[in-house]
Formats: C-alpha cells, structure tokens, sequence
C-alpha cells in the first residue's frame, strides 16, 4: 500500500472543543490513524465563530460567521462548511477525500462532483443512514428526503462508501464495513468501586431514539415493584430529553437513577468507577434496525466494563462472557437475569484486561482506515 506523501481531506462535522461528544472521540481517532498511516492530513472543524481547516495542527483557512440563534445556527453553519471544503478544494490539491455523510442536496452533490473533477477519490463514510432508517425530526425528514432525490446522480462521484454493518451497496456504490475504532490508552482502566452485590449500570452520551432509556427506567422500576431486594441505580451521562426525567419523576425514581450531563476527562473516569455494567443501545429497532452498536460499546471494551446491548456486534463472537445480548424491542428487560449474568463473571480477575486487550486487537483505528484504503488499493 503506497500511502506515503499522499495528501488527504477530511471533511468532517469535527467540534474538537467538545471532547464529550462521540463524533469528536471518532473523527480524533481517524485523523491520528491516517497520520500514523503516513498521509499529510487536512481536515474541516467547527469553532464558536465559524469553521477552519486545519492541516498539521495549524489552522490554514478561517471562515467567520455571526448568527445568535443556535439552533439556527447548526443548520447553517453545515452549508457553510460545505461552501468552505468546496472553495477550498478548488485551490489545492489532493488525492482522496473521505466525506462524512450528512444528506445528500445540490451543494453537497456539488462538492462531491467538483473532488471528483479534481482527480480526488472520493470516500462517504455513511452511519446515520442505511437501509431501512427512520427518522422523525424535521432535519432527518429533510435528510431523507434530499437523498432520495439525488442518490442515482451521486454514484458517478463516489469511489467507495464506508458503512457501518455489513453492506456490500449504498446509493448504487461498492461499500465497506467500517468498524467504529477506538484509542485504548486513552482509556484508564476500570476499577469498580461499588459493592459487588448491587448493580449500577452507566450509559455515557447524548440520548437519542435509540437508546432507550425510558425502557431500561421502566425495567428497574418493575424490578422494585416486584420486591427485587438487589440494589439496582441507574447512571446517565450526558444530555437527556426532558421526556426521559419527567418519567423518573412519574415512577417516583429519584433515588435510583442519576443525571450527570456532560463529562468528560476525570470527572468522567470518577463516575465509571462507580459502576460495574455499561448500557449500549437497548432499542435499535426505533431507527430502522441499525445492525452495529456504533461507539459506546467499543468504548466499554476500552474501559474493561461488561454491557448489555441489542442489535449486533460483528467482530465479536456470540459466545462471548463479557457481553449480554437482550431483544430489540420495547418488552421490559429481566433485571433477574441481568444480575445472573453479572454473577458469571463478577469475580473474574481478568475480565478488565480481557476486554482491553480485545479492543487492541479489533477496535484500532488504524485497522479500520486501513481496510478502506486497501479496498481503493491505496
């Protein structure tokens, strides 16, 4: 694989200011393995005024803009960065781009189109759609809608789509599993500190559809009224809807599950150890049956912390201890069997450096972009 002083650009909804969130730990992951993989990297950002390129940690292209209303704001600045990757491409050169995918309409289309008139090979890397995905806010509305639209035009512009799940097609394009990767040393080990005989469960980001907490706050709430005498909490990470803290309040659950907002760094690592069962998405099926569990788990192979999960893991063997697969529905989860599951393995010594060691050897970063620059034999 002849890589070297190739040139690559990112085009990336990257907000390296908010390490809290999981497209920022991802989009860090790949640019480190990409220079590790010997290419000289440039890549978009989002900053509170406005968006930079960035190419060896030096910010080369500034755009500014002034716009009070956020939520105003995140729509536009996506068409402003967009605007920003064009001009910017139609004045340097580069081999590959590699674009993450946010819908398909005639500017993005324009961007894909004028890489590919610049001699560029174009890479989408595609995982909040796939097929069969739902979605019900008005953005993915719009999303959805301006990708039907263009998806036949675009394929004369895309060499390769990076996908996650194990598609061998998106938009009529060759695609390639893309296995969400992880940096291992940046994870401290996990050191539960709780007692053994209680369960605390963590889920660390910024709720969507498809976590479904309200089912796991349903469940521990059915555990009680049945007379469950293990101790069962339940601690949430980062931003949670409005919805999902009214129905703690209703089922009189104050006292059980906990809201922390964002963390990150220590404070993070703190909350971690007070806990000896991580969450992955527990309700895949309410966006379509996404078939991979994205970042958080990969994360929880980092830390050493067994989970519960629905959907799928590919690289990972049913069989194995560390991990409990649950339905993919909205049914009430067996607490009782969740605590048996915890049971089984709660006093092996080495479940943390198992499960690390694990995330080395099929969780890297460096692997995984690899595998998409093998398949253009890059």
């Amino acid at each position: 694989m002849d890589i070297y002083k190739k040139n690559f650009f990112l085009h990336v909804n990257y907000t390296p200011s908010d390490p809290s969130i999981g497209i920022t730990k991802k989009i860090d992951g790949q640019i480190s393995a990409l220079k590790n993989l010997g290419f000289d990297v440039t890549y978009t950002t989002y900053t509170e005024k406005g968006i930079e390129i960035i190419n060896n940690d030096k910010c080369i292209y500034i755009k500014k803009f002034k716009l009070k209303n956020e939520k105003y704001k995140l729509i536009v600045r996506r068409f402003l960065l967009i605007k920003a990757s064009i001009d910017f491409v139609k004045n340097n050169d580069f081999d590959i781009a590699y674009l993450r995918f946010s819908g398909f309409d005639w500017l993005y289309v324009k961007m894909l189109s004028i890489m590919k008139k610049r001699g560029m090979r174009v890479i989408v890397e595609s995982l909040s759609y796939f097929p069969g995905v739902k979605y019900k806010t008005i953005k993915g509305k719009y999303l959805m809608f301006t990708t039907k639209l263009f998806e036949k035009k675009v394929k004369r512009f895309i060499d390769l789509v990076a996908a996650e799940g194990d598609l061998k097609e998106l938009w009529g394009v060759k695609a390639v599993s893309l296995e969400i990767g992880v940096i291992v040393d940046n994870f401290r080990p996990h050191s539960y500190s709780g007692s053994k005989n209680a369960i605390n469960f963590i889920a660390v980001g910024n709720e969507r559809e498809y976590h479904g907490y309200d089912r796991m706050i349903k469940s521990i709430y059915e555990y009680y009224r049945s007379n469950g005498n293990l101790s069962i909490k339940l601690h949430l990470v980062g931003i949670v809807k409005n919805q999902t803290k009214k129905l703690v309040e209703k089922l009189k659950l104050q006292e059980v599950v906990y809201f922390y907002g964002k963390k990150y760094g220590g404070e993070l690592e703190e909350i971690y150890d007070k806990c000896n069962i991580g969450i992955g998405p527990l309700t895949q099926y309410r966006i379509g049956g996404k078939k991979v569990t994205g970042l958080k788990t990969k994360e929880y192979f980092a830390k050493g912390i067994p989970y519960i999960f629905s959907g799928g893991e590919l690289l990972i063997p049913s069989s194995y201890p560390y991990i409990m697969k649950i339905p993919d529905n909205d049914e009430l989860i067996d607490i009782k069997k969740i605590i048996e599951f915890y049971d089984s393995i709660k006093n092996d010594v080495h479940l943390v450096k198992n499960m690390r060691r694990f995330a080395e050897e099929n969780f890297s970063w460096d692997i995984s972009m690899t595998k998409i620059m093998n398949e253009l034999s890059i």
